[in-house]
């Protein structure tokens, strides 16, 4: 069995702001009536390319995983904002909790499938999952915690291409145009049933 890869759909340009905005509510549902959830969101109109519905259960993992470390309640910030590098720049999706943070020991092992901090309550996959979509994208998640300090999980993606962007914009819009194109219009002379 491989737990390191996940079956992935199309990779399409995601503005990460704007997405996340959109996926609050579900957000919030997940984190639940004990927990505030708030964002600070920094990347303007920067975009990454992503199977978009691999990115939200990614975010989604990481806030359900914030919600599990603080039982009694407490405070969930999802933050965004571009780090630059020797590189380029890549784009920063963190999750931080109020919670009773990870030791130091398990911290190692947090992204082994099976491994869970919560005891029978996590099935120890949810993080693997979270690793295996940053990778497939081309990123990395970054772990920082402390018992008694809470926890900070750090999504790293590249950021796209403008340029690149603008083609795949342009190369939608001709196959819209194309379609368009292809499509037989209706003679005046016949009604939408087929009869004259």
């Amino acid at each position: 069995l491989t737990f390191g890869k996940q079956r992935s759909g199309v990779a399409v340009p995601v503005t990460v702001d704007p997405h996340l905005r959109n996926l609050r509510p579900l957000l919030e549902q997940a984190a639940g009536s004990r927990h505030d959830l708030a964002m600070s969101l920094d990347t303007v109109a920067c975009a990454v390319v992503v199977d978009a519905a691999l990115f939200d259960s990614a975010i989604m993992n990481l806030v359900v995983n914030a919600r599990d470390a603080m039982p009694d309640g407490g405070n969930i910030v999802v933050r965004t904002r571009v780090v630059d590098f020797p590189g380029g720049q890549e784009v920063e999706i963190a999750v931080t909790d109020s919670g009773v943070g990870i030791a130091e020991a398990d911290l190692k092992q947090i992204f082994d499938p099976f491994f869970s901090t919560k005891g029978d309550l996590g099935t120890g996959l949810g993080l693997s999952m979270v690793l295996a979509f940053a990778t497939q994208s081309g990123g990395t998640v970054l772990p920082e915690s402390a018992p008694g300090t809470g926890t900070t999980m750090r999504i790293r993606l590249p950021l796209a291409d403008p340029a690149a962007l603008a083609e795949t914009a342009a190369g939608q819009a001709a196959l819209v145009d194309a379609d368009a194109a292809a499509t037989p219009a209706l003679s005046p002379d016949v009604s939408i049933d087929g009869l004259s």
